[in-house]
């Protein structure tokens, strides 16, 4: 097993934030984020600031939280599982390839020939690479479909 160097920590680490960054551009009224209180939040409102900073307020909650503060991500993006693939109601698909697939949408999650995260629709290949969060997967879901994804 090869030791991990400093650098090597250092470039997981810088990973693992950029994979954490949420544009509020990215967001929509219906997106599902996490905060500090609560790990699945739908975005009611969002509110910019005079200085340019995010507010976002959440669907049966009383108290609205910065997207970042003082250099701090308050609301983070929900990283995209299989677990949020079915709850909302893609079914398993593809006898190949573990695919899931709802209204012509399909992303592959496990494959044999090195296939893993690629989406189609409509059976033509959209994105090569796996869409990271929840809030892309709807963005993207409404841009094809004219349709929201709800739970």
């Amino acid at each position: 097993m090869k030791k991990q160097t400093l650098t090597d920590i250092s470039k997981m680490e810088k990973t693992q934030k950029k994979d954490n960054i949420m544009k509020a551009n990215e967001l929509r009224v219906g997106s599902y984020v996490s905060h500090p209180r609560n790990d699945s939040a739908i975005v009611e409102s969002i509110q910019k600031s005079a200085q340019g900073s995010y507010c976002l307020t959440f669907l049966d909650e009383h108290s609205g939280y910065w997207i970042e503060k003082e250099g701090k991500l308050l609301c983070k993006p929900i990283k995209l599982t299989e677990d949020w693939l079915l709850k909302f109601g893609f079914k398993y698909s593809c006898f190949k390839t573990l695919g899931l697939e709802k209204n012509g949408l399909r992303i592959i999650i496990k494959s044999t020939n090195d296939r893993s995260g690629r989406v189609f629709f409509d059976d033509c290949i959209i994105q090569e690479t796996q869409t990271k969060h929840v809030h892309e997967l709807q963005n993207l879901y409404l841009a094809l479909t004219e349709r929201e994804l709800t739970i």
